[in-house]
């Protein structure tokens, strides 16, 4: 599903930091982790996956197909990223933002459609957040800011499934359901990556782990 070679990235030309990642896949149907301590390019390389990173050197290929080949829309029901919580904090409602997961259905000035809306309510629901949906983002906690975006990624129904950190800040509740949303799509056949420092974690729901350092891969494997 998703094919990259000889990335390279740097956020200043002093190179302080440099991604320099030669050869990494990731496949259908599988769960992979990445794991490392802070500043190890976990996150660039998501950022890189997901086309938020438009600038590097490499390629990273979606179903044959270069990232920068696809437009917003079209990216938009390939990939979800779910970012860290408190990330972007935006003064939209948790239902409008979890609406967001929907743009890439909708035609211009369009709303979410009644399917769409179902899908919304529904997620929201599985989470416990029907009675927030018209709460502000800023007035919730870090773990609720997180399953907003989870919802958000849910109803978008993205082939891919970009999560980073997916449970920080989540509560005993909220992290079984989602690690039981992650393994679900996993096995409807989406490609889902993560990021994470609980190692167990990574353990229990991984098909594959990379174990990154200092902008480079350093090890994958079966947990």
């Amino acid at each position: 599903m998703i094919e990259t070679a000889g990335l390279k990235f740097s956020y200043s030309q002093k190179k302080e930091f440099e991604l320099d990642v030669p050869f990494l896949n990731f496949r259908e149907g599988e769960i992979t982790s990445l794991i490392g301590p802070n500043g190890s390019g976990k996150t660039t390389l998501l950022k890189i996956i997901t086309g938020i990173i438009e600038r590097f050197e490499g390629t990273v290929r979606i179903k044959g197909k270069d990232i920068r080949g696809y437009g917003s829309k079209d990216r938009g029901r390939l990939i979800a990223y779910i970012p860290q919580a408190g990330a972007d904090i935006f003064d939209f409602s948790v239902e409008e933002i979890v609406s967001m997961g929907r743009r890439p259905y909708m035609s211009f000035g369009a709303g979410a459609g009644k399917e769409g809306i179902k899908k919304i309510n529904a997620a929201l629901e599985s989470f416990g957040l029907s009675d927030k949906k018209h709460r502000k983002m800023s007035e919730l906690s870090g773990g609720e800011r997180k399953a907003v975006y989870i919802c958000r990624a849910i109803v978008q129904e993205a082939e891919i499934l970009v999560m980073d950190e997916a449970t920080a800040f989540l509560d005993i509740h909220h992290t079984a359901d989602t690690l039981k949303s992650i393994k679900k799509l996993a096995k409807e056949g989406k490609t889902v990556i993560t990021v994470s420092h609980d190692i167990n974690l990574c353990s229990e729901i991984s098909d594959e782990i990379v174990l990154m350092k200092n902008g480079k891969v350093k090890r994958t494997g079966k947990p």
